[in-house]
C-alpha cells in the first residue's frame, strides 16, 4: 500500500498505483497517444480551451483504481500546449 494521510481526522491509506513519476508520465502519455488515434477524442480539438475526458476502456488500458485521465489543453490555431492532466476513479483523492 501507498502513504498513510489524514483528512478531517479520518485517516485513509492511499493506494499505490505508480512505483514512481516516470511511470506516472509514461501512463499519462500511453493513454494519450492511443486516444488521439480515435476520432471521438482527437475531433474535439478547436481554439481555445479544450477538456479531454479520455476512457481507458476506450482506449485497452487498465489500470487498478483509475477509469479515466482528463487533459487540459490550451489550444491556437494548430498549437496546443498541455495544462494540466488527471485521473479519475473510485480510488482517486481529490484534493479540495
Amino acid at each position: 500500500m501507498g502513504q498513510r494521510i489524514t483528512i478531517n481526522g479520518k485517516t485513509l491509506e492511499m493506494p499505490k498505483v505508480f512505483k514512481d513519476e516516470e511511470e506516472v508520465a509514461e501512463f499519462a502519455s500511453d493513454v494519450l497517444q492511443k486516444a488521439l488515434k480515435l476520432d471521438k477524442y482527437r475531433r474535439q480539438f478547436r481554439n481555445g480551451r479544450v477538456v479531454l475526458d479520455v476512457k481507458l476502456s476506450d482506449v485497452g488500458i487498465s489500470k487498478s483504481g483509475i477509469d479515466s485521465v482528463t487533459y487540459i489543453f490550451a489550444c491556437k490555431g494548430k498549437t496546443c500546449g498541455l495544462i494540466t492532466m488527471y485521473p479519475n476513479g473510485p480510488k482517486v483523492v481529490v484534493y479540495r
